[in-house]
């Protein structure tokens, strides 16, 4: 775990949730949720002083602790979960990176910024969960345990529209059939 990059990732979302399950503490954002392996039990006090967080730049994050909500299964195993193809594709829009993920009912978003915490693990898999609602998230595995929790991105995906997606498939079609892409 990359805890630089994950203090980053909530300092720009201006959010530091720490939430208390039965495999550990975990630490992250309304969008994404790490686990915090080997650290000592964190509250606001010593979180705001392991990430050098000033009383200035603490008037401007939300702090919440909780325990874990039920809404979401941060265990290592899901009856339910699918092992996604993470692909080969991002798409750039509205100032980030996302990258397309085909699920059982579906495409989805995930920001790829939210994969910086993990960047030292050897092995990543992402694997598609569904909620009490039905809707969509996301566990990443390293190896065959839970190493983060991730929601996809709603407010990207109104942009991406069909007709846009089919001007682009389009395109490339056209392009192929040109032989201009190897």
């Amino acid at each position: 775990m990359k805890l630089k990059a994950l203090a980053a990732l909530c300092m720009r979302k201006g959010e530091f949730w720490l939430t208390d399950g039965a495999s550990g503490q975990w630490l992250g954002t309304s969008e994404a949720q790490y686990l915090l392996p080997g650290l000592p039990y964190l509250h606001e006090e010593n979180l705001a002083g392991l990430f050098d967080i000033t009383g200035k730049q603490a008037e401007k994050i939300i702090f919440r602790h909780q325990p874990l909500l039920g809404k979401y299964n941060f265990g290592d195993a899901d009856e339910g979960e699918t092992l996604l193809d993470r692909g080969h594709m991002t798409l750039g829009c509205d100032g980030g990176t996302f990258r397309p993920l085909i699920t059982s009912t579906g495409l989805e978003l995930i920001d790829e910024r939210l994969f910086a915490p993990l960047a030292d693990a050897a092995y990543l898999e992402l694997y598609e969960r569904r909620d009490g609602d039905g809707d969509a998230y996301f566990a990443v595995k390293s190896g065959m345990l839970v190493a983060a929790v991730f929601l996809p991105v709603r407010r990207v995906a109104g942009k991406l529209t069909t007709e846009n997606l089919e001007a682009l498939a389009s395109a490339a079609r056209m392009s192929l059939g040109r032989g201009r892409w190897e």
